[in-house]
């Protein structure tokens, strides 16, 4: 993801300061930790691309290559210092090794139409030696197994000088070790740059140090010559096979194309070619001998530094620019990180002094607008993590609660849940009876005493069809619950109704300006003061005929 203003790249517990390189399946990054104590600490990330993340050939390879280097620790082999995976993209950060490449040393001579001094060459031809040799026979100290990794892919790109006169061999992204080394090659698939395999290599048969051997008496023929070996330019793959295949008709001395070439490298280099490999060096600690001997007799004085010194002359305006353009990434990452450190500790001192806490206010979510590029970056990670970590019953759990919420919501407003389970039925029905289907009453009072004209005793007779299709007509949304009458003991018992007619029961009151309501009787008894007057509550009986 991208940071804001800067933009940088981060990258799990790495700020990507600059792209090195990008091929089909990985990138290359310069990079430094994503921390404000780790500056001045520079390290080189490679990266799985994401459509090459599933593809198992490859990560089987890329594992192979963290399997391999893992415990490497020399001085002419690349370290690893961390590996992992991030958003399904497995990666690598190893050593950055100031410096170029033997290819881009030997185009810079190509361009002034120059080769390689003889002894830098052999003296460059050691180290890498070195190197080969020591992941041939490398045991894990740690662990205790051994190794005993085939480079398989030894060429110009990977073997690094630094500007300190110092080669590594880099990229064992298709090295084998001792214990997949029966796994033979599929056929029509040869890993390794086309033009520097070993014959073995393509006939498929099991690999071991041999091979690389090969491989770099190819890189030393050229280095030397200035022209490639088994290559020419408009040539196939096809017919670069060819000549690897018959390699003893195209292989000539070093000395035929560069006079300066001595007699006793020629013998050294051609030993390294040889086709059948039980005549070649036995292995990169004895071509590394060998080479050193004959330095020790030919150039005797010569050293690391002199290949430093050449290296240094050759990139002088280079080294200024990058090393300029490094200072200058390293210390905007540093801005950023500082600043990013200093928010953060303003938020922590915030929510410790009480404001309000949650997951937006912990992680500054609220004033994300606010904070460097780093810090926003880091927050979209983190959002992302939670976005894609979410199990799916957090979803479920959050929509029923919604769901619940707004029921409530609603069921206060319109009151659906009582209408499903019929709360105060009786009171509705008795309230919304309009005057002209209201049933006919019946007063009777008895002859003594005079009738109380706060409250009648009513029996009601409705024919059933009449009464049910009113009460579906005039049904309401909310009914109005009824206020308790404090003098509702003073009224009579209600009327029954015949019971062929199913009416709800009313009680009404006589000359009343309030609507029609119907109470419960009140348990107290009535006052003295203020008796009521007596109805007498006259009921209907059904006659049998």
């Amino acid at each position: 993801m991208q940071s804001g203003q800067e933009g940088f790249e981060i990258f799990g517990n790495y700020v990507l300061l600059k792209s090195l390189a990008t091929g089909g399946m990985a990138e290359v990054f310069l990079a430094r930790p994503a921390n404000t104590t780790s500056n001045g600490r520079v390290v080189v990330v490679k990266r799985i691309l994401k459509h090459i993340a599933n593809d198992p050939e490859f990560l089987k390879m890329f594992r192979a290559e963290i399997r391999v280097s893992l415990g490497f620790n020399h001085p002419h082999t690349i370290q690893i210092y961390d590996f992992g995976e991030i958003d399904y993209q497995p990666y690598i950060a190893m050593e950055y090794i100031e410096g170029k490449s033997l290819k881009q040393i030997a185009q810079k001579f190509e361009e002034k139409n120059e080769t390689i001094p003889v002894p830098t060459v052999l003296g460059l031809m050691v180290q890498a030696a070195s190197g080969l040799h020591y992941a041939h026979s490398f045991e894990n100290g740690v662990t205790g197994e051994r190794v005993n990794a085939v480079h398989r892919d030894v060429s110009p790109h990977n073997l690094l000088l630094s500007y300190h006169g110092n080669l590594k061999v880099i990229d064992f992204g298709v090295a084998k070790a001792e214990n997949e080394l029966h796994e033979r090659t599929k056929t029509g698939l040869v890993k390794g740059k086309c033009g520097y395999l070993s014959p073995e290599q393509l006939s498929g048969a099991d690999l071991d140090g041999r091979s690389d051997v090969f491989s770099l008496g190819i890189v030393a023929w050229e280095l030397l010559t200035g022209h490639k070996l088994f290559q020419r330019p408009d040539d196939t793959e096809l017919q670069v096979i060819k000549r690897i295949e018959n390699c003893e008709q195209f292989t000539v001395p070093p000395s035929h194309l560069n006079k300066e070439v001595p007699p006793e490298v020629d013998a050294l280099i051609l030993k390294a070619l040889k086709k059948d490999r039980d005549e070649r060096w036995p292995s990169a600690g004895a071509f590394q001998i060998a080479l050193r001997n004959l330095m020790r007799q030919l150039w005797p004085s010569y050293a690391y530094a002199d290949a430093a010194q050449l290296i240094t002359t050759l990139f002088e305006s280079e080294i200024v620019v990058e090393r300029q353009e490094l200072h200058d990434l390293n210390t905007a990452a540093q801005q950023v990180l500082t600043a990013e450190a200093e928010q953060k500790t303003r938020l922590l001192a915030r929510e410790q002094q009480g404001a309000p806490k949650g997951l937006s206010r912990f992680f500054g979510l609220s004033r994300k607008k606010h904070l460097p590029g780093v810090m926003e970056a880091r927050l979209d990670n983190v959002e992302s993590i939670l976005k894609q970590r979410a199990r799916t019953s957090h979803f479920v759990v959050a929509g029923l609660y919604l769901l619940a919420f707004v029921g409530l919501r609603m069921d206060d407003r319109y009151q659906f849940l009582d209408r499903i389970f019929g709360v105060e039925d009786d009171i509705q029905v008795g309230a919304i009876q309009p005057e002209k289907f209201r049933p006919k009453q019946i007063y009777r009072y008895s002859s003594t005493e005079t009738p109380a004209p706060q409250s009648v005793t009513t029996t009601t007779v409705v024919a059933p069809e009449i009464a049910s299709q009113e009460l579906k007509k005039e049904a309401v949304r909310a009914p109005v619950r009824p206020k308790i009458d404090p003098d509702s003991y003073r009224k009579p018992l209600k009327a029954r109704t015949p019971a062929a007619v199913p009416v709800k029961k009313t009680v009404v009151e006589a000359k009343a300006k309030r609507p029609a309501r119907e109470y419960k009787r009140h348990s107290r008894a009535p006052s003295a003061k203020k008796a009521p007057a007596k109805a007498t509550h006259v009921k209907k009986k059904s006659r049998r005929r």
